[in-house]
């Protein structure tokens, strides 16, 4: 048996839905907007410290491995001896996440990032290169790295 709950004599069930509805829209963007600004403020979305021993892929020229710092989905890559790269690794043309040796592939002699889904290709600094339709260039942010530590920082706010 269901009980039916009567809405007050002055609101109608459309009205209640039409309020409902906004109410429930500007929360959630208020929400969308707080849990950003939280996470910027505590620095996670800030920057992103590494070392080769959480990544040992990192130790060599040519390794490649996924990153989450927040809501940034990175590609850290060993471009040479001194220098490590930070691209966003979600393909610009169809949204294909670029995960290393899987749908994405470092080559280090040629120095680009292919992504598998559909064969678009990026230089180290994400500018794009060849593939479908004119795809725009990866986001990419700024790195600091001591080679002989092995450790560095990628600045998240550069992008």
């Amino acid at each position: 048996m269901s009980r039916r709950i009567p809405a007050p004599a002055d609101q109608s069930r459309r009205s209640f839905l039409r309020a409902f509805g906004v109410g429930t829209s500007c929360a959630a963007a208020a929400l969308a907007g707080c849990e950003v600004a939280e996470i910027r403020q505590d620095g996670a979305v800030g920057s992103l410290d590494f070392d080769v021993t959480t990544y040992p892929a990192l130790a060599t020229v040519g390794g490649m491995v996924a990153a989450d710092a927040g809501l940034s989905k990175l590609l850290l890559i060993r471009v040479s001896d001194t220098e490590v790269a930070a691209l966003n690794r979600v393909c610009t043309h169809a949204a294909c996440e670029m995960i290393p040796d899987a749908i994405g592939k470092w080559d280090a002699t040629a120095k680009q990032l292919t992504c598998l889904c559909h064969n678009s290709t990026f230089d180290a600094t994400g500018k794009y290169l060849t593939g479908p339709g004119g795809v725009a260039d990866l986001p990419s942010y700024p790195v600091t790295f001591d080679a002989a530590a092995g450790t560095g920082t990628v600045d998240l706010g550069g992008a």
